[in-house]
């Protein structure tokens, strides 16, 4: 008798993804065996992506990210070299949670001007339930809330819309 073969059916992540309200569209990537884009939380604009990559075949990823904003590079560059280093490692810090893995785009050993961030949560099957799916989405959602908080906090203008409110500032999500 042949072994089964590895993987996790897409339409059980699916009807997963349906119970939890989020809607999900699948959608075709040359790295993966299947791809799910969806709206989380379900009562938001904001995108999340579900993948079963080709390699490990037995993994989900939970993927999420964000893009500096021209206002937020503009901000960005005109700090001192200090600064920009002491902002990289505050985004580090914001990012980093647990179940979830980060990494901060346009930042390297010889370069350090941060175009964006990318948050990705990991269930193998062996410990792939609903709750647990459920779980890792909260994670990376929250992890990319903390970055974006740290951008602005950082980067934004430094002007209120109104006296006693909070500014957002704006921020581009991919």
């Amino acid at each position: 008798m042949a072994a089964a073969k590895p993987g996790i059916e897409a339409s059980v992540m699916e009807g997963w993804l349906r119970d939890m309200g989020c809607d999900p569209v699948r959608t075709g990537d040359e790295s993966s065996n299947w791809r799910f884009d969806l709206v989380f939380p379900p009562t938001s604009s904001h995108k999340l992506f579900v993948v079963n990559p080709k390699q490990p075949p037995r993994a989900i990823l939970v993927v999420s990210g964000a893009v500096l904003s021209p206002a937020h590079l503009a901000a960005f560059d005109s700090l001192g070299e200090d600064a920009r280093r002491e902002f990289v490692l505050d985004l580090q810090e914001a990012l980093n949670r647990d179940h979830v893995e980060c990494t901060i785009q346009g930042v390297t050993a010889s370069s350090i001007r941060p175009s964006g961030f990318q948050v990705m949560g990991i269930i193998f099957d062996d410990g792939l339930s609903l709750d647990a799916l459920a779980l890792r989405m909260s994670a990376v959602y929250k992890a990319e809330l903390a970055g974006i908080l740290c951008v602005t906090r950082r980067l934004a203008p430094r002007s209120d819309p109104a006296p006693g409110a909070p500014n957002l500032g704006k921020y581009g999500v991919q």
